[in-house]
């Protein structure tokens, strides 16, 4: 019975110590961890720049050597070196954009100069401008005319050229930044931060 006694009592002892050691605050704290970063090619990114099986992207989209998505109009395999000066030019189904990420993403083209809608410049749409003009169009230059594609799904672009009446220099040849913006990613379900 005595034994009994004395272990309960040691028992209560090195919880009340331990209790005690633990509920001061640490002063530094350092601890190693594993972190993987990977970079895929453009097609198998969180955001996918994917290439399509259409005439247009087959003439005109190709991956770079680096895996990265590259838009060339000036040539084409039957000896075309570009669009008609004086003209807006239509390329639809030339890539889509996949979000291959984990929260939906608001997503648009910057603005830069030499992008947009006037004369002797370029810019991205998504639907079909083949046949109907800009009609049915979502243009995707500027954050103000971002398009949503929810997670696991692709949105289909397209390159509208318009250019000037007499255009001896190329319309467009610069970079091209694709943002993509998850808004709500990381924030907790109830909203709360």
């Amino acid at each position: 019975m005595q034994r009994r006694k004395f272990l309960i009592g040691t028992g209560s002892t090195a919880i009340g110590a331990s209790a005690i050691i633990g509920s001061g605050a640490f002063s530094r704290v350092e601890a190693d961890r594993s972190l993987t970063v990977a970079a895929a090619d453009d097609p198998d990114a969180y955001l996918g720049l994917v290439p399509l099986d259409t005439p247009n992207s087959n003439a005109y989209v190709e991956l770079d050597a680096n895996g990265h998505l590259e838009i060339d109009i000036a040539t084409n395999e039957n000896d075309g070196e570009g669009v008609n000066s004086n003209s807006i030019t239509w390329f639809d189904g030339m890539f889509e954009i996949c979000n291959q990420g984990t929260a939906d993403a608001d997503v648009y083209i910057e603005d830069i100069a030499g992008l947009g809608e006037d004369p002797g410049e370029v810019s991205f749409y998504t639907g079909t401008g083949a046949g109907d003009g800009d009609a049915g169009l979502d243009f995707i230059v500027g954050e103000t005319e971002s398009i949503n594609i929810a997670v696991g799904t692709c949105e289909e672009i397209g390159v509208r050229v318009n250019s000037a009446e007499e255009q001896s220099d190329p319309v467009f040849d610069d970079d091209v930044t694709i943002i993509a913006d998850s808004p709500d990613a990381g924030e907790p379900e109830n909203g709360n931060g």
